[in-house]
């Protein structure tokens, strides 16, 4: 649960916070990943929302976009009377390393949902 105790912060959950959130977990543990949100780098390894790596290898990994345009840039969103964001979808796309020079790629829609964070 969230408690907003600043009133001259962003409330959670609006399009105010301008911020999306992403969180990954792989199935096999790699030495690193990179993510973009619709062509826009993010960086991983948020240490409140990423495992601590196993032999530098990761398994769960969170960051954040920040400024990430909900109110006026690429992931423009629309919202309600409450300022609550109405769902979207992104584009995401992920590098995986898993050491060895074998790396794989993936690009998938992915829906915005507010709570996160």
């Amino acid at each position: 649960m969230t408690f907003l105790v600043d009133p001259d912060a962003p409330i959670p959950n609006s399009i105010g916070c301008d911020r999306v959130g992403l969180s990954i977990r792989l199935r096999t543990r790699a030495y690193g990943t990179s993510a973009t949100i619709d062509g826009r780098a993010l960086r991983l390894g948020n240490r409140q929302w990423s495992a601590p790596p196993v032999r530098a290898k990761h398994e769960l990994l969170g960051g954040f976009l920040q400024a990430a345009g909900l109110k006026n840039g690429p992931l423009k969103s629309t919202a309600d009377s409450l300022g609550y964001p109405r769902p979207g979808t992104a584009s995401v796309h992920l590098v995986v390393d898993y050491g060895s020079g074998r790396k794989v790629q993936t690009t998938t829609a992915v829906g915005l949902h507010p709570g996160w964070g």
